[in-house]
């Protein structure tokens, strides 16, 4: 393993805490995302794959539920 490899199990592990912490399932931050459930899953299990809007929109969709949240991505 690598240490991109470290970050992207990192990054995959506070999607999901943030996201649950938020009490957000999946098909709820992918329609915010504008994409399908099964995008976001495999995304969210992958995070490389989600484009920088779709950084950008998640971070601020955490924020507005989680006020003291640092940064994800």
């Amino acid at each position: 393993m690598n240490d991109n490899d470290f970050r992207l199990i990192a990054i995959t592990g506070k999607l999901a805490v943030y996201r649950k912490a938020a009490n957000l399932t999946q098909e709820d931050m992918a329609k915010k995302l504008g994409i399908t459930t099964a995008t976001y899953n495999k995304k969210e299990n992958n995070p490389d794959l989600f484009t920088y809007a779709e950084q950008v929109k998640i971070e601020e969709v955490f924020r507005s539920y989680l006020k003291d949240m640092p940064a994800i991505f």
